[in-house]
């Protein structure tokens, strides 16, 4: 009887031709299926901070310190990604296009490491598999999109696995210093590799090894950078964790059910539930073999989604946030499948169950990109792009009434709208408009508002039509975009 073997067996490392090929089908794969141009304005949260930072630092001393950068901005975050961005906007200026430029080498990347990890680890099948469903997930079609931390999250985290697996600790922590340093989330990907480092060299009796606590001692590298930033924080800006972040801790409480909080979206949306249903059976299946399936870079995977599963049980969520998890964790899942097919006497079976499988779930990714569902975050999916144009066009309908309205109107409304209307470097209008949101307006008693716009998907869209009614504001406009909510606007007659 043989004994187990502690890793799957790798393929040769991947020749430079298919490597290219691969990097040119994704490129032009992140060119093509898209919701618009680089240059579609800048949307919610890159808007409102990422881009204003970079802003604030490419306009001032390009100084990141805490308490020196302002906490509006930094929202006590760590500073990379501010600094990569405000060096191109330094360079080439702030616009949309170049913010957008930025996050297409991440994106490239995702899909490329991805690709390459799988080769290299379980075989050209699996890696087609896995790849075609990463770049068809909607989540990251849109995250590729934006100037927000995530596409780099998820692309370096790929890479640091693909690192990984070649056995270059080294640099798979050094690619972990590189997260903690674009957002403290980073973590999770440098204690993953950490964790499967531990456990599958305890596995092979390697543990006390000279060479295995090496690569122990160099895995806990991303955690020092990370401790070196809070006590950077701390000496320059007065706290360790960012007030803020310590207030969405404390008032999320912990519940059972908050466990499921990041569950869907890795393992049941779009059509994933297939993927999770084969690998669960396929599971069962290998559970009898001799081959051990679970390397480092799968113990890895695993850990990393159970910390993104723990940890927002308790911290405000965005579906964004795990979207790190997903490259190791589709890579993983699809492996166990095509190793449980291995085993199948069929024929038939073993050649179509896989990329039938990966086929559905690519075709789920791709419909729910084009479409999505109604009460559905439109960051999730190309819907954001209508949102976009409509607040655009929300602007030309004000431009257009300007002189009418007083040359010089105040406009009231909600986040993100009233942060678009007021500067015209996000891409949604030529000149800027005064505006306030609805909950700062008891703060300007001495302000008399002239427009009202009202969203309908807000929970202010009644406080809104009620402050219309009282100031006696007409229906001047209403904008259809797409799936966008249908706004409409109230002015002085």
């Amino acid at each position: 009887m043989t004994s187990p073997s502690p890793e799957p067996s790798p393929s040769p490392r991947i020749a430079p031709r298919e490597l290219a090929i691969v990097a040119f089908v994704a490129l032009v794969f992140l060119f093509v299926v898209r919701a618009g141009p680089l240059s579609l304005p800048y949307f919610w949260d890159e808007a409102d901070v990422y881009v204003a930072g970079a802003r604030w630092l490419a306009d001032h001393d390009m100084n990141p310190t805490p308490g020196h950068f302002p906490d509006d901005w930094s929202r006590g975050h760590p500073p990379l990604l501010y600094v990569l961005a405000s060096i191109a906007f330094r360079v080439f200026g702030p616009g949309p296009t170049v913010g957008h430029a930025l996050m297409v080498p991440f994106a490239w990347l995702s899909l490329v490491a991805t690709y390459g990890l799988a080769r290299e680890r379980h075989g050209r099948a699996v890696a087609v598999a896995a790849t075609a469903m990463l770049a068809t997930t909607p989540l990251s079609l849109t995250m590729g999109a934006f100037l927000l931390p995530e596409m780099p999250l998820t692309a370096l985290t790929a890479a640091a696995l693909w690192a990984l697996h070649r056995k270059n600790v080294l640099a798979a922590a050094l690619l972990g210093v590189a997260m903690v340093w674009i957002k403290e989330t980073g973590i999770f990907t440098a204690g993953a590799i950490g964790v499967g480092v531990l456990i599958s060299r305890a596995q092979t009796g390697t543990l006390r090894e000279r060479a295995s606590l090496r690569e122990l001692g160099l895995a806990t590298l991303p955690l020092w950078a990370l401790a070196a930033f809070f006590l950077w924080q701390r000496a320059s800006a007065g706290y360790f964790v960012f007030p803020h972040h310590q207030g969405l801790l404390a008032e999320r409480h912990f519940e059972l059910a908050s466990l499921l909080t990041a569950v869907p979206s890795l393992f049941l949306w779009h059509a994933r539930w297939a993927l999770t249903a084969a690998a669960l059976v396929a599971a069962t299946r290998l559970s009898r073999l001799e081959a051990r399936f679970f390397g480092d870079v799968e113990l890895a995977s695993l850990a990393l989604a159970l910390f993104n599963v723990v940890f927002f049980a308790q911290m405000f969520w965005l579906e964004r946030y795990a979207l790190p998890a997903h490259p190791g964790l589709l890579v993983t899942l699809t492996a166990l499948i095509a190793r449980a097919l291995e085993t199948t006497s069929a024929p038939s079976l073993r050649r179509w169950a896989l990329p039938l499988v990966a086929g559905f779930i690519t075709l789920g990714g791709l419909a729910g990109a084009y479409r999505g569902a109604p009460d559905e975050a439109p960051e999730l999916t190309f819907d954001y792009a209508d949102v976009m144009r409509s607040h655009a066009a929300v602007a030309t309908s004000l431009e257009r009434r300007r002189e009418a309205l007083g040359g010089d109107p105040l406009v009231v409304g909600v986040w993100p709208l009233t942060v678009e209307l007021r500067d015209p470097v996000l891409g949604f209008t030529q000149r800027p408009f005064r505006t306030l949101h609805v909950d700062h307006l008891a703060d300007h008693p001495e302000q008399r508002p002239d427009v009202v716009v009202v969203d309908p998907s807000s929970h202010n869209r009644e406080r809104l039509r009620a402050l219309a009614r009282e100031l006696g504001l007409v229906p001047l406009d209403t904008v259809e975009e797409g799936n966008a909510p249908t706004l409409e606007i109230l002015g002085r007659p």
